[in-house]
């Protein structure tokens, strides 16, 4: 039997392709979830108290246990929720949750963004976006625990958006992207990489004027409304427009032409050779895979005005032996059990 779980908007399941909707109320919530820790145990007082909260003192086992017989049934295979004194597991794959589904291909995407492969990113952030179809599940009603996983997965959501126009205008849609980032930085002011890739997007469309005031608009919101500079991201992208840099006119260089915001990996190595590229120039540090380092792309370009030091240098590093859940693409895995613990974690 072949189950997959709907709870980003509608819950409803599909059982070897029939589909089965799920009834609004407490076994819609207890299958939301249980659903987005697919694979791992809620504790059954967390279950309580985050489901009937201000009653949960007066809730017994015996009436959660009501609900997750309800939602064997509608499972048709009683063993897809296991159940102890100690909690419930809902044992499903967690690709067969669309919501844990879109956090794999929002990682997807940008993996293939920052390799180069724009088409690959544009169509997994399709896919991704495709899931969303309404209000963020709106199946598990306005109870306080479902707050940061609404938020998180409003993030990857924004994030897709970014990812699917970055792809777009390395594929060279420069002209047909400026209105969507346009309408996206007035609702989303604070993302410094839309700004980046609107700026990108007009100064490939031969508006290297409207680009340089793209950046004067970011810059007086950031200090009007958070008091702070443009990160080394944007300032670092004004002056590549001031100097004609040709990478800007290259494809695939919103991946890879840009100073990254931190390095791709969290190990110690990964960030020493990023710093080492970026401290020998104000040009955007390169992946070189021959190496296993990030490197310098070449000499500093002329600024206006200076941009904020970058730590000291320190020797690159090989591509192998990165600790467990780096994230570089050759680092092993985090354990499952831990993965499943950060699952939600903001990256």
């Amino acid at each position: 039997m072949v189950i997959a779980v709907s709870v980003l908007d509608v819950v409803e399941l599909d059982r070897d392709g029939e589909r089965i909707p799920v009834r609004r109320g407490k076994t819609a919530e207890v299958l939301i979830r249980l659903a987005l820790e697919a694979g791992a145990m809620v504790r059954t007082e967390r279950l309580i108290e985050d489901l009937w909260a201000d009653e949960a003192v007066a809730t017994a086992r015996n009436t959660l246990q009501t609900k997750v017989s309800r939602l064997r049934r509608a499972l048709g295979d009683g063993a897809l929720v296991k159940g102890s004194s100690a909690g419930y597991t809902l044992e499903v794959d967690p690709s067969a949750v669309d919501a844990l589904e879109v956090l794999r291909l929002a990682e997807q995407a940008s993996a293939f963004r920052t390799a180069g492969d724009s088409s690959a990113a544009l169509d997994a952030c399709a896919t991704a976006l495709a899931m969303f179809k309404g209000d963020i599940l709106s199946g598990a009603g306005e109870a306080d625990w479902v707050i940061p996983y609404r938020a998180r997965l409003e993030e990857v959501r924004v994030g897709l958006i970014e990812d699917q126009l970055a792809a777009r205008l390395d594929l060279g849609a420069a002209g047909d992207v400026v209105g969507e980032l346009e309408a996206l930085v007035r609702v989303h002011p604070q993302r410094e990489g839309l700004w980046a890739l609107l700026m990108i997007a007009l100064y490939r469309d031969g508006r290297q004027a409207d680009a340089l005031a793209t950046y004067q608009r970011a810059r007086s919101w950031l200090a009007d409304e958070l008091g702070l500079d443009p990160g080394l991201r944007l300032q670092h992208l004004e002056q590549q427009i001031l100097a004609h840099d040709p990478t800007l006119g290259m494809p695939n260089s919103t991946a890879r032409g840009l100073v990254p915001e931190r390095p791709v990996g969290t190990c110690q190595r990964c960030r020493s050779s990023w710093s080492a590229a970026t401290s020998k120039s104000r040009r955007s540090p390169i992946w070189s895979p021959a190496s296993g380092s990030w490197r310098s792309s070449g000499p500093a370009v002329s600024a206006r005005r200076p941009l904020r030091s970058r730590p000291a240098a320190t020797s690159a590093h090989p591509t192998a032996s990165h600790p467990a859940g780096c994230g570089w693409p050759d680092s092993k895995p985090l354990p499952r059990q831990t993965r499943l613990s950060t699952r939600w974690s903001p990256r």
